[in-house]
């Protein structure tokens, strides 16, 4: 079976066809009704958001994992056993990582 190729012929402003000639890339994005021209220079929104997607609940989750020995009184932090660091990241780690994923498959 041949692939077949597909074109398809857009009419882009001047104004805007100027700016996108002087890119290296260009992305057309495909929406409802709607396509849309953009330079990869400008699709570096995303990387800021899959940023704080990892970000921001490990930054919560230490600031509880301090506050949890700060609290019991604790000086010294056991590597195994029960209240160890071992046991305390596995399971916050477990409950961070289905809460973001919960929040951001929601949204």
């Amino acid at each position: 079976m041949e692939k077949s190729k597909q074109t398809m012929e857009l009419y882009v402003q001047s104004d805007q066809a100027l700016d996108l000639a002087q890119k290296h890339q260009v992305q057309l994005l495909i929406g409802e009704r709607k396509f849309t021209l953009q330079s990869d220079l400008e699709n570096k929104g995303n990387q800021v958001a899959a940023l704080r997607q990892f970000l921001i609940p490990s930054l919560l989750v230490t600031a509880i994992f301090f506050f949890f020995f700060l609290i019991r009184g604790q000086q010294m932090i056991a590597l195994t056993g029960d209240f160890s660091i071992s046991s305390t990241v596995t399971s916050l780690g477990v409950i961070s990582g289905v809460l973001s994923f919960a929040y951001y498959f929601v949204h």
